[in-house]
């Protein structure tokens, strides 16, 4: 049994490892993503123009 799970992670164990830190990467890069839209947003929700504030508002 545990021969099987080291021939499965010496084989399979590299692509585990390169696909946990491409899905690390896409996350970190989202949330940096998310977090400009986010402040962009909330820029303009507490802007002085009546019509930019009903647009994002709306949005939201």
């Amino acid at each position: 049994m545990m021969e099987g799970i080291a021939l499965y992670l010496a084989d399979w164990g590299p692509r585990l490892f390169e696909a946990a830190s491409l899905t690390l990467l896409l996350t970190a890069a989202g949330f940096c993503g998310a977090s400009l839209v986010g402040l962009g947003l909330e820029a303009l929700r507490t802007s002085r123009s009546a019509r930019l504030r009903g647009l994002v508002n709306s949005y939201v």
